[in-house]
């Protein structure tokens, strides 16, 4: 494993060779990071990616939470309890969000790292991070093989993460995550879960024909279900919003 400094280029499961890693890495611009095309230096990875919707996925994200979105991401960062110098590492970051609210809070001496399969995702989540003068940092990597050495990071957080894999790969993030937190250290995960009320499940009812199976699989309680069976310790239902966008954390 390499440190929080430095992430390798991609192994054999890559779909893009280093020239086009490096680039991506550090790159000129955020638009030469991805020339040609984005598909050439995307990591494998049987989760779902989402560069179609890559510049709706705000937009999405708050309708589907009847408009609670900054609620959501409030109460997930105060669930990581983050500190000043702090280590946070946010998988499946999306549009870098959470992560340029988080380096806000652990300062310039503490780092925050964003990763997303979906390069699209990177792009934007770079150019946010650039207005907003953010020190967050954001590279293309997959959640179910993280370039991180063992117990690096003080908190690891994902949002609407889990969702998009199967449940093998599901298992091997979690797993993944898990090691790269530090003893002591929280792991916050918020995505559609079990409904935990009426509400719940009227306002989740037409997810349950969304067309990815890894949603309704969600759900009927797989997450919970994979993290008992983990046995990582015991999970805590810190917050839940229409009562099916669920808040879990996890002390280890």
């Amino acid at each position: 494993m390499v440190n929080l400094d430095c992430p390798p280029p991609p192994g054999e499961e890559a779909q893009g060779k280093s020239e086009g890693w490096n680039d991506m890495q550090h790159p000129k611009s955020i638009e030469a990071a991805f020339a040609p095309s984005f598909g050439d230096y995307a990591p494998y990875t049987r989760g779902v990616r989402v560069d179609r919707r890559a510049g709706l996925v705000d937009t999405l994200e708050n309708l589907l939470s009847g408009g609670q979105r900054e609620k959501i991401l409030t109460a997930t960062l105060a669930a990581a309890g983050l500190e000043p110098n702090g280590r946070l590492l946010d998988v499946g970051c999306g549009t870098g969000k959470l992560a340029i609210a988080a380096a806000q809070i652990v300062g310039s001496q503490g780092k925050v790292t964003g990763i997303d399969a979906t390069p699209g995702m990177i792009t934007r989540a770079r150019a946010n991070a650039r207005d907003s003068n953010s020190t967050a940092r954001f590279y293309v990597e997959i959640g179910e093989k993280l370039p991180f050495t063992d117990a690096s990071m003080t908190a690891v957080t994902s949002s609407y993460f889990f969702h998009h894999l199967p449940g093998d790969v599901k298992e091997r993030a979690l797993q993944e995550m898990w090691r790269v937190l530090m003893p002591g250290g929280r792991l916050v995960i918020t995505d559609y879960g079990t409904p935990q009320n009426l509400l719940g499940h009227i306002c989740s009812f037409p997810m349950r024909f969304d067309y990815h199976e890894y949603v309704r699989e969600q759900l009927g309680g797989e997450l919970e279900e994979l993290i008992e069976r983990q046995n990582i310790g015991a999970y805590e239902l810190v917050d839940s919003f229409l009562g099916y966008i669920n808040v879990i954390r996890i002390q280890k």
